[in-house]
């Protein structure tokens, strides 16, 4: 009569634990962005440090890895982002040319050519 009631207990319980497993399964999303990827590793992060059955080596690994594929993603979130503005200026500079102006390596020339020839006109005079 004990055995049967533990065994009904224990299937009580691995039935309770099913629902959860199924209810706590989030619902599917689309990937179609870095910031998408970054969303769903922090989803998954947070659900690993909540997690209490596993042990801290395998939280602290499992964190790692995804923490790893996060610095990817925010590196290829920027990456991209600086290509969209490199190309939005491009496409705008043949439309609209930005006003020429001394840049700094063209004022370093013209000072080293402006120097070198203050130093020829010096040896002339010799």
């Amino acid at each position: 009569m004990i055995k049967e009631r533990i065994r009904r207990m224990e299937d009580l319980v691995s039935r309770l634990a099913a629902a959860l497993r199924a209810q706590a399964a989030p619902p599917p999303r689309q990937l179609q962005t870095a910031q998408d990827v970054i969303d769903l590793l922090q989803e998954q992060v947070e659900s690993l440090r909540a997690e209490t059955q596993t042990g801290a080596v395998p939280k602290a690994r499992a964190v790692g890895y995804l923490a790893e594929l996060a610095r990817k993603a925010i590196e290829t979130g920027s990456l991209a982002a600086r290509v969209d503005a490199l190309e939005g200026k491009r496409h705008g500079s043949i439309e609209n040319p930005p006003p020429k102006t001394n840049g700094g390596s063209d004022e370093s020339s013209s000072n080293q050519t402006g120097a070198a020839g203050a130093k020829d006109s010096r040896s002339g005079c010799h």
